[in-house]
């Protein structure tokens, strides 16, 4: 469970390496290549340095967004090498009453292992946030207990049921959760 004394935007901004590049697992691959093939405008939470980039293609819209300046050269670098249509935006959206766009602006939107990273008192409202701008939310998240202080066990089953979200599918494979849900 992560300490109190976690601030994400300091930690992210201040980490000295971004986690490595690596293509996504073919378990990632299988869960979240469906939905992205029938998607035209995809919003990416948190994309790092753009793990995920293989799996868009050049017709796709994608927006990432993210809350750490520090490697947003990399991430912007990597989309123009996989030629893709990419916007990047770096915000504190802990800061601000919601993500900056507008209702069901993007068919799809994305969050591979980020989520354990929003702390308690602000996830409920970044998971309302992503349903609210997109037609389908997707997520995968490490579940299970982590002592290390940027991580946290989120009930994600739990938060969307109390936010009256709607799963459309979901499964726990090991340590991993894969959900689609939607907002109204």
């Amino acid at each position: 469970m992560a300490s109190p004394e976690y601030d994400p935007i300091t930690y992210w901004n201040h980490r000295k390496n971004p986690n490595q590049h690596r293509n996504p697992t073919s378990l990632e691959k299988d869960f979240l290549m469906p939905e992205i093939k029938q998607a035209n405008k995809i919003l990416e939470v948190g994309p790092g340095i753009g793990r995920l980039f293989s799996l868009y293609g050049p017709e796709d819209e994608v927006c990432g967004i993210d809350i750490s300046e520090r490697y947003e050269h990399k991430v912007k670098s990597r989309a123009a090498a996989y030629g893709l249509n990419y916007e990047h935006e770096v915000l504190n959206f802990y800061k601000y009453q919601g993500l900056p766009y507008k209702s069901k602006l993007f068919d799809l939107c994305i969050a591979v292992k980020v989520l354990l990273h929003t702390t308690p008192n602000q996830i409920d409202f970044l998971m309302c946030e992503m349903a609210r701008v997109a037609e389908k939310v997707m997520i995968t998240s490490k579940i299970g207990d982590d002592p290390a202080r940027h991580v946290f066990n989120h009930n994600y089953r739990e938060i969307i049921e109390r936010n009256n979200l709607c799963i459309i599918d979901g499964d726990i494979i090991g340590n991993q959760i894969h959900l689609i849900y939607y907002g109204y």
